[in-house]
């Protein structure tokens, strides 16, 4: 479902400015300082076609140095990850024989966009570097988003007792915890993209004496405040794995909204919350045309009376199908 009109609202403060790439990697002793430009690739990062998309544009862009995301990663993985890409390690082999040594199989762990990239970089000779965050910062945000699947909606001991103003005050504090988290994560990115760079090319002098270096990041598409702090004082492009405008989620795009407006603006929309996770339980008896009307059009006192029936028939076998019938009359006034 698509998103409604959230740019409103004033906006949050942003990283203070920084020196340039350039101007850092002057300080850091290197003995050649090449101009870099840098590729934001933002995109949605759920299926292998996501992730074949970013390794075509990876090969198509004649990129020097790639950058997944990749949240959480470890030495293990990176080290895996330069192997493929200098050829030496073959995903698909080396899956293979970990599982004749009866060792789990890598990609029964990763998700299909994950090992959709790790594939793709085979042989392709890129500088991997990841400006993500690694293991030992990345258990804060695990536990905030694992904390969110808790809402009211899907930790439903808490529903009966909840009314709606409970309901909305629980989808604010819960979004907001996500979004300083990915708040923190983005900050982290920020503050050792530079260093990370210095250092790669620390260690690879016949790439350091390039004139000019082409960088690739890709990043999910919540992400995009990495690109507008960047570009303040840095040579960055930013693309998208489909045709503009960008069409988010209910959901994220309701997110984008607290990480760039902040509470007072999202409380505004929090009901939008409620309503999205309520029609996304309907998909099968109610039409996706139905479905983008009632997310965009539903007022609050809408919402709320669909709330209660939903608070109150959750149980029915029946629920479903009256849920449906009461959002296909609503949508007839």
């Amino acid at each position: 479902m698509e998103k409604t009109n959230l740019n409103s609202g004033p906006k949050i403060e942003t990283a203070p400015q920084r020196e340039s790439l350039e101007e850092f990697l002057k300080k850091s002793g290197l003995e050649h300082v090449p101009k870099i430009e840098t590729t934001f690739f933002f995109n949605t990062h759920d299926t292998k076609e996501d992730g074949e998309k970013v390794i075509e544009f990876l090969k198509q862009g004649d990129f020097d140095i790639f950058a997944p995301e990749a949240a959480g990663w470890g030495e293990f993985q990176l080290d895996s990850y330069k192997k493929a890409s200098n050829g030496i390690l073959n995903p698909d082999d080396f899956d293979n024989q970990r599982a004749l040594e009866g060792k789990e199989r890598i990609r029964d762990h990763v998700s299909e966009y994950s090992w959709a990239i790790f594939q793709g970089i085979y042989n392709s000779k890129k500088e991997i570097l990841f400006i993500d965050v690694p293991e030992e910062n990345n258990q804060k945000l695990v536990e905030v988003l694992d904390n969110l699947k808790l809402d009211f909606l899907i930790h439903e001991i808490k529903l009966p007792s909840m009314n709606f103003e409970d309901a909305k005050r629980l989808v604010i504090e819960a979004v907001s915890k996500s979004s300083n988290a990915q708040m923190e994560r983005e900050d982290y990115i920020l503050e050792n993209f530079y260093k990370t760079i210095a250092d790669a090319l620390k260690h690879n002098p016949d790439l350091q004496k390039k004139a000019n270096i082409k960088m690739l990041a890709s990043m999910g598409a919540f992400h995009t405040r990495l690109y507008h702090e960047m570009k303040k004082n840095n040579d960055v492009a930013r693309v998208y794995d489909r045709k503009m405008p960008y069409v988010y989620s209910a959901d994220t795009a309701l997110h984008r909204n607290m990480h760039f407006f902040g509470p007072e603006s999202f409380g505004k929309h929090a009901y939008k919350y409620i309503l999205d996770k309520i029609l996304i339980k309907l998909t099968n008896v109610v039409s996706g045309e139905e479905l983008q009307k009632a997310v965009t059009t539903f007022s609050e006192d809408q919402t709320k009376e669909l709330f209660e029936l939903y608070k109150n028939k959750r149980l029915d076998e029946n629920c479903n199908e009256e849920l449906a019938h009461w959002i296909q009359n609503e949508l007839k006034k």
